[in-house]
């Protein structure tokens, strides 16, 4: 297991996240690492709505799917590796592509 990953699930299990939300979060910050095949921590905001309009557009996964994804990274940016929330931008009530959309216009 890498120190990232292991810092990611120290920092939800204190945080009291399900099992099965620390393995969704887990999986996704994966899928995305190996995507781009390097580390999670130098990813690029812009890198990781790519990622994310990939899942919806090339990958044709679900909405919920990138939003899962998009949540994990969010946490991973955020709460573990203490980024600005200003890299992600994220409203209430939008979805992370609408986000990433709305970003681009």
């Amino acid at each position: 297991m890498t120190p990232l990953r292991q810092r990611m699930i120290d920092a939800m299990v204190l945080r009291g996240f399900s099992p099965r939300t620390q393995e969704s979060y887990t999986d996704a910050i994966y899928g995305m690492a190996k995507h781009y095949r390097r580390d999670p921590a130098q990813y690029s905001a812009p890198e990781v709505e790519a990622y994310l309009l990939h899942m919806i557009n090339e990958r044709h996964l679900s909405y919920s799917t990138m939003n899962q994804a998009a949540c994990a990274a969010r946490f991973l940016y955020e709460k573990v590796l203490g980024r600005e929330r200003e890299l992600f931008p994220h409203r209430h009530g939008q979805s992370a592509v609408q986000a990433t959309r709305a970003a681009r216009a």
